[in-house]
């Protein structure tokens, strides 16, 4: 793979630097090795570079690559947009291994509880049966 800059643009208000590059590729480039690509020709942080987007055309071997790489990580931190988490999730990932067993925990007192309560028979209403029609109107 190789990587062609084709405008560096610095941007003061924002604290960074606006890169275009064309990469030239058998295969798409994932935003990893945009980001490792990038790093390593501009000598400049990994955790700092942006990718924002990675086009390409049908039938070419070349990509074009928009990224963003800021001044620090202060500064990404304050402009990029923070990753949504999901409803009654914590912003920070908790380890697997200890949820599961507390997970293990908490539902086998729950299943034993459904055991213990007593089960409900539905009571099964009389309804008057329905009267068979007359002969009057079966003879219409």
């Amino acid at each position: 793979m190789t990587l062609e800059i084709l405008k560096d643009l610095k941007n003061d208000l924002m604290n960074r630097r606006d890169i275009r590059a064309r990469i030239k590729s058998e295969k798409n480039p994932s935003q990893e090795q945009a980001v490792e690509m990038i790093s390593s020709e501009l000598k400049a942080d990994k955790e700092n570079i942006v990718v924002d987007k990675i086009q390409g055309s049908f039938g070419s071997n070349e990509f074009i690559i928009a990224a963003s790489i800021y001044n620090s990580k202060e500064d990404k931190e304050k402009i990029e947009p923070k990753p949504k988490t999901k409803e009654g999730e914590a912003e920070a990932p908790k380890p697997a291994a200890p949820a599961a067993p507390a997970a293990a925990t908490e539902e086998k007192p729950a299943e034993e509880k459904k055991e213990e309560a007593p089960k409900e028979e539905p009571k099964a209403e009389e309804k008057p049966a329905e009267e068979p029609p007359k002969e009057e109107e079966q003879s219409k």
